[in-house]
């Protein structure tokens, strides 16, 4: 092997090593996601995540959050109707 393959061989090494973490951090919010999102389906409109990655997967939390206070909102606006 010459030099330059082994540099190649290296450089190509280092770039897959520093994404290892990025990909661990991508994986763990599309699990919040799931949790939560399967929660939500079983009904539990309460559920929230919490994603701190700082990139689209956090806004997409973020509004999934929005979505299910919301929908605890319109639900406790509806029992407070149908008591009157």
């Amino acid at each position: 092997m010459n030099g330059f393959t082994y540099l190649k061989k290296t450089h190509s090494l280092s770039i897959v090593t520093s994404m290892i973490p990025t990909a661990c951090a991508l994986i763990q919010s599309i699990q919040l996601l799931k949790e939560g999102t399967s929660k939500f389906a079983l009904g539990e409109f309460n559920s929230s995540v919490d994603i701190s990655s700082h990139d689209e997967l956090e806004i997409l939390g973020e509004n999934f959050n929005k979505m299910s206070n919301q929908l605890q909102e319109n639900i406790r606006r509806i029992i407070e109707i149908n008591k009157i």
